[in-house]
């Protein structure tokens, strides 16, 4: 995370703090500008807690944050007794050059420490908020089914778009996609960093809105693909997002187990993504 560099003298230490300190005597002339932040996090109980910071200038290199993370899991296991099963984390190029140096890769994604297998997720809030903006950027190839066969089609963000618009200039008192508004579909700064702006974007209700419109007529065929890869990505979104043990409206939003349908549901979805 960012932080103000500054520079203070401690006068009882009789030091200056504001440099980059990766703890002990590893301490480097640079002033500090950003954090490495730790926390552990239950996965059966709802608690978490911040355990251990770094200060470093610009980014953490991939060794820096190999270093600091076996630190923080001997200091988990070792003195916290915690039973840690995963790490997540953003896709920075450096936590991603990280995970690979510590063993981790898409075949196995778990690396060892000390005897047992940690699994490695990249955080789906940051996924879902890179999906949508390089959505906006690129169109997407995917099959889509129509009349019972299958067809290579081309999604594109300007349909949802143009959905907007034209729910924008209905003339019923209700809009289907009421929750969007321009700053869902142009943000700026910080509101594309905000996830309950993509979480809106690629979501059931603009998926449902998109069918409407085909259904209507008032888009061309091409849609479905929008449409489909709208739904996906709510659906995937929603495998990961699960705040409670038993499904409500949606199957998949909720705690993984043996009887929900997260297993299934993710072989056909890796299936999907990886063509």
């Amino acid at each position: 995370m960012d932080i103000q560099a500054n520079l203070y003298y401690h006068k009882s230490a009789d030091r200056i703090i504001g440099y980059a300190d990766f703890g002990g005597e590893d301490n480097r002339l640079e002033v500090a500008n950003k954090a490495l932040v730790f926390m552990c996090q239950g996965v059966s109980r709802k608690w978490k807690q911040p355990v251990a910071y770094y200060f470093c200038h610009n980014a953490c290199t991939a060794t820096d944050v190999v270093r600091c993370l076996q630190e923080v899991l001997h200091a988990a296991t070792t003195f916290g007794r915690f039973d840690v099963v995963a790490t997540i984390c953003d896709m920075g190029k450096n936590n991603v050059k990280a995970l690979k140096a510590m063993g981790a890769s898409i075949q196995t994604p778990y690396f060892t420490f000390g005897e047992k297998n940690i699994y490695t997720m990249y955080d789906p809030p940051h996924l879902l908020k890179c999906t949508v903006a390089l959505f906006r950027k690129y169109s997407v190839l995917l099959p889509v089914e129509i009349g019972g066969q299958e067809q290579i089609m081309e999604a594109k963000f300007q349909d949802i778009i143009d959905a907007h618009t034209t729910d924008k200039n209905t003339p019923f008192i209700f809009q289907a996609m009421r929750k969007i508004k321009d700053i869902h579909l142009a943000p700026i700064m910080q509101y594309s960093m905000k996830v309950c702006i993509a979480a809106q974007v690629m979501s059931h209700t603009v998926a449902s809105f998109l069918y409407i419109l085909l259904s209507r007529g008032e888009m061309e065929q091409r849609t479905v693909a929008t449409a489909t890869f709208v739904q996906q990505v709510d659906e995937l979104f929603d495998s990961f997002n699960g705040s409670q043990l038993t499904p409500g409206d949606k199957e998949l939003k909720c705690a993984i187990s043996q009887e929900s349908k997260h297993l299934s549901y993710w072989e056909r979805a890796y299936q999907t993504v990886k063509t």
